[in-house]
C-alpha cells in the first residue's frame, strides 16, 4: 500500500483526493498538510510541512504556491517525491523556463491526442482512412506517424524523441522472446 502526505488537505481539491483516496485500497494517505484546521479528517493534520515526522512514499500536493518553497526542501530531505499540483508558481519556482511555444505545442498534442493519443484525429491516416485502398488499420503508418512526431520534439526534448523509437524496438524484441506477440 502507497503511504501518501496530502499537502492541501483542508482546500477543495485536498478534501477531494482524500475521498477518493478513502476509497482505494491501495493507497493511504497517513498525513495531511494546512494552515486551516477546522475540518476534521482521518489522519493527523499538520500546520507545516517542516513539522510533519509521518513517513510517507508520496507527496500529494494541492496547496498554494508560497507553500512550495518548503515543500520542495522537505520532498529533497527526507528522499519523497512529490506530485505538485499547485498552480501560480512563480517563474523562479518553475523547474524548467517558461516557454511559450513548448507550451503551445504540447497543449496543441494533449487537447488534440486525449487519451495519450490514441484518439488523435491527426493521426487517422495509417488507421481507417485507407481502408478502400487495402491499408486498413495500418501498423506502418502508425509507426510513420510516431517518428513524425518523434521528429517534431526532437528540437524541446533530444532524450525523449531519441530513446522512444529504441525502447520500440527493444520492446518487440521483447514480446517476440516472450511470445507475446
Amino acid at each position: 500500500m502507497i503511504k501518501a502526505i496530502m499537502n492541501g488537505c483542508n482546500g477543495k481539491m485536498g478534501q477531494v483526493i482524500s475521498a477518493i483516496c478513502k476509497e482505494d485500497p491501495q493507497i493511504e494517505i497517513v498525513a495531511g498538510v494546512d494552515l486551516y484546521d477546522g475540518i476534521k479528517n482521518d489522519y493527523p493534520v499538520f500546520p507545516n510541512i517542516s513539522v510533519c515526522d509521518v513517513k510517507a512514499d508520496v507527496i500529494i500536493d494541492f496547496s498554494n504556491a508560497k507553500a512550495v518553497d518548503d515543500l520542495l526542501v522537505y520532498s529533497v530531505d527526507k528522499k519523497i517525491p512529490v506530485v505538485l499540483c499547485t498552480t501560480g508558481l512563480s517563474e523562479e519556482q518553475m523547474i524548467a523556463p517558461i516557454d511559450k511555444t513548448r507550451g503551445r505545442m504540447l497543449l496543441d498534442d494533449i487537447l488534440h491526442g486525449g487519451n495519450f493519443g490514441h484518439h488523435d484525429k491527426r493521426h487517422a491516416w495509417g488507421h481507417d482512412a485507407y481502408k478502400d485502398n487495402g491499408f486498413k488499420h495500418g501498423a506502418l503508418g502508425h509507426n510513420l506517424l510516431r517518428l513524425y512526431r518523434d521528429a517534431r520534439l526532437l528540437r524541446y526534448y533530444p532524450a525523449e524523441a531519441l530513446s522512444e523509437p529504441l525502447f520500440r524496438i527493444w520492446h518487440l524484441f521483447w514480446r517476440m522472446r516472450n511470445k507475446k506477440c
